[in-house]
C-alpha cells in the first residue's frame, strides 16, 4: 500500500478523480510508503490541525505511478494523473504523540 496525505475530505470531481493542488503544480501527486508518512507529516504539515492518510493500492494506479528519487537517496511514490478515487481504500488519521509530533499507525 501507498498512502497520500490529507487535510480534509477529499472530493472527486465528475469523472470519479481526485485531483489534488499538487497535480496541477508539479504535475504529479505525492505519495508515501508507510515507513515514510510521519516523517512527510511532520517535515511538510507539522502545522495543519487534522490530517489522515489515505491508503492507496498501487496496482490500481497503473503506469503513471513511478518510483523517484526525492534528491536526497530515499525513493517516493509518485502519480503522474489523477487518483481515481475508488482507488483508496480507507482513511487513516494521524494522531499527535505527546511531544507534538505526527504518529501513523497503519492498523488503525
Amino acid at each position: 500500500m501507498i498512502y497520500h496525505l490529507v487535510t480534509g475530505p477529499v472530493q472527486p470531481n465528475a469523472a470519479g478523480d481526485y485531483c489534488p493542488p499538487s497535480l496541477e503544480a508539479e504535475g504529479f501527486i505525492h505519495f508515501s510508503y508507510g515507513h515514510q508518512v510521519a516523517w512527510v507529516a511532520n517535515q511538510f504539515l507539522g502545522g495543519v490541525e487534522n490530517l489522515w492518510a489515505a491508503q492507496v493500492d498501487p496496482n490500481l494506479l497503473g503506469s503513471s505511478l513511478r518510483i523517484e528519487d526525492a534528491g536526497f537517496g530515499e525513493k517516493f511514490p509518485h502519480l503522474y494523473g489523477p487518483l481515481p478515487a475508488q482507488s483508496i481504500s480507507r482513511f487513516i488519521p494521524l494522531v499527535r504523540s505527546e511531544s507534538g509530533q505526527w504518529v501513523f499507525d497503519p492498523a488503525v
